[in-house]
């Protein structure tokens, strides 16, 4: 799926600082979600996702990425339903956003509990990281929690274009591509 930038020994490069300066907009980011704050690379792994560059600062670290979202919930998808129900009837909103919103709040109530339930319906975009560092094992991570609210890690699998692509040339030290 990645071709990860990666050591001349093939061992996939992990840490942020590192990689900041090899990332393009298209690269992509392969997360991993793990029980406990082992950092040996024992932990076992309860998920995933996988980010897509859009764009970089590299002066600064900023990164936008995209993601696909994961399926809503029965309760999150009612709380979505009723969130519409009411944007379609607020006064403060102009009667083409009120049409719009009694639209999608009829899509959801007549059907939409099969979109509901499909992976991948809509992109999200984040301006920045949440895995803002690098975690005590100098891979780029986060400490957060597991499914059962114990403490947990998401860390960094591998970082680099899709396969398919053409991996862009090195940066110069004026930043532009040689």
């Amino acid at each position: 799926m990645v071709q990860a930038y990666a050591e001349r020994n093939g061992t996939p490069i992990r840490d942020k600082n590192r990689l900041l300066p090899m990332l393009h907009p298209g690269d992509m980011l392969v997360w991993e979600h793990r029980f406990g704050q082992d950092f040996s690379g024992e932990a076992r792994a309860y998920g995933g996702h996988v980010q897509t560059i859009q764009s970089i600062d590299h002066e600064s670290g900023r990164i936008v990425v995209l993601q696909g979202n994961m399926p809503i919930s029965g309760d999150e998808g009612r709380r979505r339903e009723n969130e519409l129900r009411e944007r379609s009837r607020d006064r403060s909103e102009s009667p083409r956003d009120r049409a719009r919103y009694r639209q999608d709040f009829d899509e959801a109530r007549n059907g939409g509990h099969q979109l509901r339930f499909a992976p991948g319906r809509r992109i999200e975009r984040s301006q920045g990281l949440v895995h803002s560092g690098n975690l005590p094992n100098g891979v780029w991570g986060s400490l957060d929690t597991d499914r059962g609210g114990q403490p947990g890690h998401t860390c960094l699998i591998a970082a680099g274009p899709p396969r398919g692509a053409q991996r862009p040339g090195e940066r110069n030290g004026r930043g532009q591509h040689t």
